[in-house]
């Protein structure tokens, strides 16, 4: 609640929402989705931790070769 009142999402004269926001907002609940049924099912076969610290360097991976490597320091 308190986000709305603070975005102002409750002016719907103001509100504008272009299909790539759309998009990008669906799949990011789909990944978060995905994450967390994909660690259920993984961390019933090791540790957590050996989990989390394999998910978090995949996703490092992944950042990595989506970075411009132009802007990155």
């Amino acid at each position: 609640m308190g986000i709305i009142l603070l975005t102002g999402a409750y002016n719907t004269d103001s509100i504008s929402v272009s299909f790539l926001g759309v998009a990008a907002g669906l799949a990011a609940g789909l990944s978060y989705a995905l994450f967390i049924f994909g660690f259920k099912n993984a961390s019933s076969i090791g540790k957590p931790q050996t989990t989390l610290t394999i998910a978090f360097f995949s996703f490092c991976l992944l950042l990595f070769l989506f970075a411009d490597n132009g802007e990155a320091a």
